[in-house]
């Protein structure tokens, strides 16, 4: 059902679909999700916030629910071929486009325990010794 729900999608938004997270995903040029097609075959796209508030006001869409999680700034349209979900799908695109990129910051390394065998250890004590008892 999702394929092809996407597969209808793909030819009317003409835009590139992908699969992630076990959904056919809409992807900006830059590799960011603004939209997919649940399990039910509905479309969840991002969108402002205050966008969101107007349309669940209006009726038209739902909040995206993952389990029990209400997600920030995503909602679901029961109808995705309609086409008052093509307008949408195409204001979260832009609005995913307008977003600042992310940048990530590397962790740190992690400092390694420098492991010394026995026989190394003993001999630089050993030396270090000596060389107090010399001076």
């Amino acid at each position: 059902m999702r394929q092809a729900v996407a597969a209808r999608m793909q030819t009317k938004f003409a835009g590139a679909v992908s699969w992630k997270f076990g959904h056919a995903s809409f992807e900006t040029s830059g590799g960011k999700v603004f939209c997919f097609i649940t399990r039910e075959g509905f479309l969840a796209m991002k969108l402002p916030a205050g966008r969101i508030e107007s349309l669940i006001e209006a009726g038209d869409t739902q909040p995206l629910r993952m389990g029990t999680r209400t997600m920030r700034e995503w909602v679901v349209i029961q109808e995705p071929e309609s086409a008052g979900s093509l307008k949408l799908l195409k204001e979260a695109q832009a609005y995913v486009e307008s977003l600042p990129q992310e940048i990530r910051k590397r962790k740190p390394a992690a400092k390694r325990a420098v492991k010394k065998s026995a026989g190394v250890g003993k001999a630089a004590g050993a030396r270090q010794a000596a060389r107090k008892k010399s001076r």
